[in-house]
């Protein structure tokens, strides 16, 4: 079987299936057929695919109180928005205020 494999040219295949060879090449594809042969693998959409990124994004640019102009940015709702920074607001929420002192500072 591996040596028909080393032998299989983009004129062999038709279809989707060369469309795919063309887009990631026949190394990639001849590797892809060896581990997925005979099943059919689900390929996300590429929205699909970014949104962890898209999300980090928003918690990196989330100050505490701008759920509003991130919403606006991202074309998203504030409640969307509140549930993709919802544990760093906890964050936020716990650490001390600037200037503040803490009983801890008092105490010693």
């Amino acid at each position: 079987m591996e040596e028909l494999l080393t032998e299989l040219e983009m004129d062999d295949l038709n279809g989707r299936i060369r469309d795919l060879a063309e887009v990631i090449g026949m190394e990639a594809f001849c590797k892809l057929i060896k581990y997925f042969g005979g099943t059919e693998p689900y390929i996300p959409n590429l929205k699909d695919i970014l949104l962890p990124v898209r999300n980090r994004m928003i918690v990196r640019e989330f100050d505490g109180i701008n759920y509003f102009e991130l919403s606006r940015k991202w074309g998203l709702t504030e409640r969307y928005i509140r549930d993709i920074v919802n544990d760093r607001a906890k964050e936020i929420k716990r650490e001390p205020i600037e200037g503040q002192t803490t009983w801890f500072e008092i105490l010693n």
